[in-house]
């Protein structure tokens, strides 16, 4: 058995598509970027926004019309995607004047925005 703090750069690994790890995962490509975007914020949190399809997906892609979704065809281009989107947001952010320091700061936006405008952020009980 491989334990993950054995394997060099976590993340990499758990994108490897068709890998016995990835495949253990989960079937859907939101869920394979969460569990990878996981390790990468935790590693990065300053810099690597942990996606979370329920809010920060939903937050971001109520941002954007339709035919410019979040490029969801790989586990790693729609982690590329939301994190270049995430980054572009904390700088247009910062510009307004709401100062928003790290992708902790980023995160908890998106889910005020999926929280209290899009009543997405909560998983139906």
């Amino acid at each position: 058995m491989t334990r993950l703090a054995d394997v060099p750069e976590p993340s990499r690994y758990l994108l490897v598509p068709g890998s016995a790890q990835c495949s253990k995962l989960g079937s859907g490509i939101g869920t394979r970027a969460s569990v990878a975007s996981y390790f990468l914020f935790v590693a990065d949190s300053v810099h690597q926004p942990y996606y979370r399809p329920n809010f920060g997906g939903k937050a971001i892609g109520s941002l954007y019309d339709r035919k410019d979704a979040l490029d969801s065809s790989s586990p790693g281009r729609l982690l590329s995607d939301y994190t270049g989107r995430c980054q572009y947001l904390q700088r247009e952010f910062n510009d307004a004047g709401v100062v928003l320091e790290d992708m902790i700061d980023v995160q908890s936006a998106l889910f005020i925005l999926a929280d209290q405008y899009l009543g997405s952020s909560r998983p139906a009980s």
